[in-house]
């Protein structure tokens, strides 16, 4: 089984990738490396370089968790695609990254659930200011209206209330028999 826990900054993405990992018998937490994006602000100039070499490393992110799961692991990654759609491609007018993420798409790992905590705007802003963290609170309300959209454009997403809320979930899609 492949889970997903998305949302913006703030949300408690690790804190619940955490909680699930101690509940679910066999889990490993993963995480894609994202130093891309620093660079691809840093070096507009060459943005859509570097997003094609990211989205090949998703590729082989994607093999190892295929590898993963068939050796009998429940893969929980902390961020995944629907990161990718709401922090890039949502808020971006380039045209070439969405070509490119199209490109690569079909060879990306389909989560068997993605989970995205429904936290208030205003907490995620509390909690990355405590961490001593900028935040450009335009740029993230435009990510934050996204993920409240992203069932519509994603498949399997649950939107969840608690880490028990989550828990719930994580037990109803583990109790489902495998789509043959």
């Amino acid at each position: 089984m492949f889970i997903v826990v998305e949302g913006i900054d703030g949300s408690g993405k690790s804190t619940l990738a955490k909680f699930l990992a101690e509940k679910i018998p066999n889990s490993v937490i993963m995480k894609e490396d994202t130093r891309w994006l620093e660079a691809m602000h840093q070096f507009p100039e060459i943005a859509d370089m570097l997003f094609e070499d990211f989205c090949i490393e998703r590729v082989e992110y994607s093999k190892r968790i295929d590898k993963l799961i068939s050796s009998g692991y429940v893969v929980i990654s902390d961020r995944y695609f629907p990161s990718t759609i709401c922090y890039q491609l949502e808020t971006c007018d380039n045209k070439k990254l969405i070509e490119i993420y199209n490109k690569y798409f079909p060879q990306w790992r389909k989560p068997d659930l993605i989970l995205i905590p429904s936290v208030p705007f205003v907490v995620c802003l509390k909690r990355i200011k405590a961490r001593g963290e900028e935040v450009d609170e335009k740029f993230l309300r435009k990510v934050k209206k996204c993920y409240n959209m992203i069932e519509g454009i994603v498949d399997n997403v649950e939107y969840v209330k608690s880490k028990n809320h989550a828990w719930s979930i994580v037990k109803e899609v583990i109790k489902r028999p495998p789509d043959v």
